[in-house]
């Protein structure tokens, strides 16, 4: 008489995988008495089996099949507790709706718990925004669509007025900086970059696998050099802006993102070991400051500039917001992105990065309003591995964000229960408490 897994792989169709494999998925949720009343095959499967792993609770339907029969060797090493197969149909049900909503200081706290695996398990990308430097910076709000409407209408003057204000904004705490001269805001500002700088750098440090290297994509759309600064303070990880460090007679550095993700190891004299020191890749967007294009090339320039008075005349000031090597908050970014060269291996960049299996997109400070950006992150949600963790900073954002990625599952929003800010030291905290050893980053 033949087993009761070949009777049912015989079932399975054409590829002999389908039916058996079904039952197999169900067998891990069901109990022996459900079991019996659906009249499915009683396989010899382990107990072990019964305890699949939490992260692919809320996977994609589809996915079912695939991670069934894997599931066995997984449940040994994280032993979660079975649930019914109706209350999993119920759950996929829900998160293939719209992206899920947890809450910040919860018990039991399911986002660190499944943050704490992504970041052992997963390729790690973070997308900053211009939330991260407030207050240092004000937020540019809805800047973009202003400047757009005054180009429709030929307010040209307006238009640069308004470019000068928003560069003038980022430009001056820029200077306070490099001068060593911030203010309080602007010194708190530096402290929370330096602190997400050293806790990634901790991350990677205590990364136990072996398969997934010390590297770490840190993206922005910010112009200004706080991430900059912050760095220059990171002891073991390798910082890598884009820059070519090799030596020139002229000590220019050319920046191409042909750079990123360079791997540097730290070796013995006597007895030759190697290990690999974490590197985090700084990608800036939409430019930076210190950038200064001559011809097809992007130089780095002196950070300091001197910023025309607000009554001067309109030709310095326009000179002014010229001079920038910057993708400019207007509409017609999107084509400065795909034709300038740089710009567009930055973007493409950042879509192939997304492609890759396994990868964990965390967003803080972006509110997602930039389209291009925004179609390049959906178009990737149709990876099934992708999962992007957006933290929104109150409920205003958190609607914002759930209606943006309503049709997909594997995003999940971060917000308060009762609306309190999530601001740059809170998600630092969070970062802290998912890391291997949850302890603040000194």
């Amino acid at each position: 008489m033949e087993s009761a897994p070949r009777r049912a792989t015989r079932r399975g169709g054409q590829d002999g995988h389908g039916e058996y494999l079904t039952s197999y998925a169900q067998w891990l949720y069901l109990s022996s008495e459900e079991l019996k009343a659906r009249g499915l095959p009683k396989f010899e499967i382990p107990e072990c089996a019964r305890y699949p792993l939490e992260a692919h609770a809320h996977a994609n339907a589809n996915a079912t099949l695939q991670w069934g029969r894997s599931a066995a060797r997984r449940a040994r090493q994280y032993h979660r507790p079975a649930r019914t197969l109706a209350a999993r149909s119920s759950e996929t049900t829900e998160t293939t709706a719209m992206a899920r909503i947890c809450a910040l200081d919860t018990s039991p706290d399911p986002v660190t718990r499944d943050l704490t695996r992504a970041l052992q398990s997963g390729h790690l990308h973070l997308l900053i925004g211009s939330g991260a430097s407030h207050p240092a910076i004000p937020l540019a709000g809805d800047v973009e669509a202003t400047i757009d409407a005054h180009l429709r209408a030929g307010n040209t003057a307006e238009a640069d007025a308004l470019l000068y204000q928003l560069l003038s904004s980022v430009q001056s705490p820029t200077n306070r900086l490099v001068a060593g001269t911030p203010t309080a805001d602007e010194s708190a500002t530096l402290e929370c970059y330096s602190t997400l700088l050293r806790t990634i750098e901790r991350i990677l440090l205590e990364r136990r696998s072996t398969v997934i290297g010390k590297q770490a994509l840190l993206f922005t759309t910010n112009y200004d050099l706080f991430l900059d600064v912050a760095a220059l303070r990171c002891e073991s990880a390798v910082v890598n802006n884009g820059f070519d460090r090799a030596l020139t007679i002229d000590g220019a550095a050319v920046y191409s993102s042909r750079r990123f993700l360079t791997t540097t190891y730290d070796t013995g004299n006597f007895y030759d070991y190697r290990v690999e020191r974490p590197s985090i890749n700084l990608v800036k967007l939409h430019g930076c400051l210190t950038w200064q294009r001559t011809g097809e090339h992007i130089f780095r320039r002196p950070a300091h500039c001197d910023i025309p008075a607000p009554d001067a005349d309109e030709a310095v000031k326009r000179a002014f917001v010229e001079r920038q090597s910057i993708v400019l908050p207007q509409a017609s970014k999107f084509n400065t992105t795909i034709l300038d060269r740089t710009y567009y291996e930055l973007l493409r960049f950042f879509a192939n990065t997304l492609d890759k299996e396994n990868s964990l997109l965390i967003a803080f400070g972006f509110s997602f309003r930039d389209e291009h950006i925004l179609h390049v992150i959906r178009r990737a949600l149709t990876n099934p591995t992708l999962r992007i963790l957006a933290v929104a900073y109150d409920h205003t954002s958190r609607d914002d964000l759930s209606t943006r990625f309503a049709a997909h599952n594997n995003v999940v929003i971060v917000s308060t229960d009762d609306g309190t800010p999530v601001d740059f030291r809170r998600f630092n905290e969070l970062l802290t408490k998912s890391g291997p050893s949850g302890s603040p980053a000194s």
